[in-house]
């Protein structure tokens, strides 16, 4: 194993001496990552964060080189880089963690972020490390945003807790969150088109993985959710149908469960068979009617067959549900903030519920002005709210 430490004015480390004290160690598991190392790294040291260690897991370029000159241009003394091997997700991330524990020994957070994970509103994520410096709770979710997807991930890890990683792709925590990062910290994830190729060109990998670990047992629902999840990321989407068939009848998490019945809806519009796909997102609303997609997608569905009655009435209710504050996985933030408020702007008018139609017109638009057809909307019910008025 390569092993790259990098010391500082009087900072240095030995075997025996503790190199540093620090509230949080930003721990980052990385390969072949030089293009975006500093716009990863930036927002850290911005929010006063000075202590990392950094396992680069294989790479080729420019990564290490990348990184050890940021941290010195930056006056951050407290840094560790190491290389290893590049076995699988879990194994890697633990690596990780070990490492950071044996060269932070007095730490007290690790936050294991990933490349392209930009962290806002840091000096909070600090403060709340702070507050929390006394508690008994080992593990805590951060809220990552993702193209108007909105989900958390537990990446805020008390050191010294034997929280570690399963699975060898999708990995998470041996144990679940006790706690929240407050969401006004959160993590944007908007990755370069270098990432995102990386990323589909990795999912033949992953499958393997996935396939390995379904042969083994280990953690069976989650592992034939994302089987499912790789072949629709794939386009193969028969193959994304039996597996995700088969997670129905496995026991496990019930959010996990809502998505793989919103996945079998999507395939089902996508193939053109919409008798199943309306049948899926009916049993996706019935699951958990704190959800609003499901009415939203059927709401969009029956807009776009023109049956503007039926996508009044899904959109209508949808626009009664609060957003799913609690909810951990995936949430598509635009159907609460834009689509069904759309969609009533849009069918309102032709049932005469201009009122109704008025407000969502006026809603949407608090968030998205630039919208002209909206504005065209709001001019219509303005009219004829007037007419009513006279």
């Amino acid at each position: 194993m390569k092993r790259f430490i990098f010391f500082l004015s009087l900072i240095y480390y030995c075997p025996s001496m503790v190199l540093a004290n620090p509230l949080l160690v930003t721990v980052l598991m990385v390969k072949n990552e030089e293009l975006v190392m500093q716009s990863t790294l930036q927002p850290l040291v911005d929010a006063g964060i000075t202590d990392f260690l950094i396992y680069d897991t294989g790479s080729t370029d420019q990564t290490i080189q990348v990184t050890q000159d940021f941290f010195i241009k930056n006056n951050i003394t407290n840094f560790v880089i190491e290389q290893g091997d590049w076995v699988d997700f879990s194994t890697c991330r633990n690596r990780a963690l070990q490492l950071a524990e044996q060269y932070f020994p007095q730490a007290i957070f690790m936050l294991m972020l990933d490349a392209e994970w930009i962290l806002h509103n840091g000096e909070q994520l600090l403060q709340f490390c702070e507050s929390e410096k006394f508690e008994t709770k080992k593990l805590y979710f951060i809220k990552l945003n993702s193209d108007d997807v909105t989900f958390y991930h537990s990446r805020l890890i008390r050191c010294k807790q034997d929280v570690f990683f399963v699975g060898k792709v999708h990995e998470v925590p041996n144990i679940l969150a006790q706690g929240s990062v407050p969401d006004i910290v959160y993590v944007e994830y908007q990755p370069t088109d270098s990432g995102f190729a990386k990323s589909c060109d990795r999912l033949a990998q992953d499958k393997q993985f996935l396939l390995q670990d379904f042969q083994e047992g280990k953690n069976l629902a989650r592992t034939t959710f994302f089987l499912g999840y790789s072949a629709f990321a794939a386009g193969d989407y028969q193959e994304a149908i039996k597996w995700f068939k088969y997670r129905l009848t496995l026991f496990g998490y019930d959010e996990e469960l809502f998505l793989t019945v919103c996945y079998l809806a999507e395939i089902y519009k996508i193939i053109d068979d919409s008798e199943k796909m309306i049948h899926f997102y009916f049993k996706a609303f019935c699951m958990r009617p704190n959800r609003a997609e499901p009415l939203v997608k059927l709401a969009d569905y029956f807009y776009e067959q023109k049956s503007y009655a039926l996508s009044y009435l899904f959109a209508r209710h949808a626009c009664t549900i609060p957003y799913p504050v609690g909810e951990v996985s995936l949430v598509n933030m635009q159907d609460y903030t834009f689509n069904r408020y759309g969609l009533l702007s849009a069918t309102a008018y032709m049932m005469g519920d201009f009122k109704l139609g008025y407000q969502a017109t006026l809603k949407v638009l608090e968030k998205h002005e630039d919208v002209k057809y909206l504005h065209d909307n709001l001019v219509y019910y303005e009219h004829e709210l007037k007419i009513k008025k006279d």
